[in-house]
């Protein structure tokens, strides 16, 4: 019984250190409102109740657009979607293992 309460006690410490990651990290993703791998990154941070800012580029007015494409073309030169800020990393379109390897999950 031992083994199963310290292994119990590992996976809540482990839990909590996830936890505390994901609630210092801000997250925020520049997407397109039709773009597919956008909304399905969304979805994998929702399904997984992780909080986070977007801004669909495309449905911004043409002073705020030219704005935020400044701003995502320091993330991304390229300009494609979804880029993803996660703390001081970069993830350019939904990649889910380097999306949970930044996020600990």
């Amino acid at each position: 019984m031992i083994g199963i309460e310290r292994d119990m006690e590992s996976h809540y410490v482990m839990m909590m250190r996830r936890r505390t990651l994901l609630m210092s990290m801000t997250i925020k993703i520049y997407t397109l409102s039709t773009c597919s791998h956008c909304k399905a990154a969304k979805k994998f941070l929702n399904d997984r109740n992780i909080p986070y800012d977007f801004i669909d580029v495309d449905l911004l007015g043409t002073e705020d657009k030219a704005a935020i494409l400044d701003e995502v073309r320091k993330y991304n030169p390229r300009l494609t979607f979804p880029t993803i800020i996660c703390g001081e990393h970069v993830i350019i379109g939904f990649q889910e293992k380097e999306i949970r390897e930044v996020l600990g999950l």
